[in-house]
């Protein structure tokens, strides 16, 4: 769409920086919104009409596909998991075997002490395998923290204001 004018390339370049970090941080199909809304607005503004149209229905018809059968194909979501632990266990690598089994990546977010120090909180953010069993997952974590309480819940976002 520049032609090889190097003054249009720039200009654009610059345009698409500033809209990228002038908005706030969102989920990635938000950003690609944004940028497929400026790619047809540019490429019409260049009259480059059918370019425009086509690059837009042949976006919207991928982002489409993805919002419908992504979540399928990829397990993305990853969960806070909070385990409560009697002070006297070590909880270093005392759950490895049980995450290994049932999930792809976890991550010790936070140690806190309860009940006046008697007690460990863990917080773990987990992402399971695809085909994962939760339940299982619970009961087992279940057997080995003594039956203590365990919370598994979807992550919360935290929303950043620039």
């Amino acid at each position: 769409m520049v032609s090889g004018d190097a003054a249009k390339a720039l200009s654009i370049a610059g345009v698409f920086t500033l809209v990228r970090f002038r908005s706030q941080p969102g989920e990635g199909k938000d950003l690609c919104y944004i940028l497929i809304s400026m790619g047809a607005g540019l490429a019409a503004g260049m009259n480059y009409f059918s370019i425009a149209a086509i690059a837009v229905i042949i976006l919207c018809v991928i982002m489409i596909l993805v919002s419908k059968f992504g979540a399928s194909f990829f397990n993305n979501e990853v969960k806070a998991l909070k385990i409560v632990i009697p002070e006297d266990m070590d909880y270093n690598g005392a759950f490895d075997d049980i995450f290994d089994n049932f999930t792809l990546s976890r991550d010790l977010e936070r140690v806190k002490t309860t009940n006046m120090g008697t007690l460990y909180e863990l917080t773990y953010n987990v992402k399971f395998k695809k085909n994962a069993d939760e339940k299982k997952f619970m009961d087992e974590l279940r057997t080995r923290n003594g039956n203590l309480n365990i919370t598994l819940a979807k992550l919360i976002k935290k929303d950043t204001a620039l």
